[in-house]
């Protein structure tokens, strides 16, 4: 394989919800601050703050990273280091999905089949055109281009091409992430039932 440099990915929210959320997070609580007692600022800001929280964790944090020697999967809970050479079986289509030597499943949530929804419908679309209709899900199954295919092809080049090693995979709980939901929504919770 030519190229073994790094590659990395994320979702395409993900710098939107990075730069994006703490900017209008930090507009609401300036709102809230200079708002006068009877406007609900404190509630907006609870809720919004802790909506985008949450989306961040679920749209923005996730990453996948594929160097020479492994693969970084960010997911929302856990982040998972994995020695190339103890992936047993990498699947595409709707998700990246890698089958590991110990049994273990890890699916990536920054990689998933990219406009799937769309591109089902418009399958649909196309088999209703005229009289004729969809008869099982393989006529609105995902086409072979999507994001996850490509990942999945890209894991099993490195995979293939890999040094062999001793070390197993590695899976640590993404604290920070829980302990911050966690505040989130208490946030919310106080902002909604404690302060005017």
């Amino acid at each position: 394989m030519a190229d073994q440099g790094p590659t990395s990915t994320s979702t395409r929210v993900s710098s939107v919800l990075t730069y994006g959320a703490p900017i209008l997070s930090a507009s609401l609580l300036v709102l809230a601050l200079v708002a006068p007692p009877s406007w609900p600022a404190w509630q907006m800001f609870g809720l919004v703050t802790a909506t985008l929280w949450l989306a961040w964790v679920i749209w923005g944090w996730p990453a996948v990273r594929v160097d020479a020697e492994s693969v970084n999967v960010r997911n929302a809970m856990r982040t998972w280091r994995i020695p190339l050479r103890t992936i047993t079986g990498v699947e595409g289509g709707r998700r990246l999905t890698l089958s590991l030597s110990d049994g273990s499943v890890v699916t990536a949530a920054a990689v998933s089949g990219e406009g799937t929804a769309v591109d089902a419908w418009r399958r649909a679309d196309a088999y209703t055109e005229g009289g004729h209709f969809v008869r099982n899900a393989s006529d609105v199954s995902l086409g072979p281009g999507s994001a996850a295919t490509e990942w999945a092809k890209r894991v099993r080049d490195r995979v293939r091409d890999a040094p062999a090693t001793d070390a197993g995979p590695v899976s640590l709980v993404n604290v920070g992430i829980i302990l911050g939901s966690i505040a989130a929504v208490a946030l919310f919770v106080v902002t909604v039932t404690v302060l005017p």
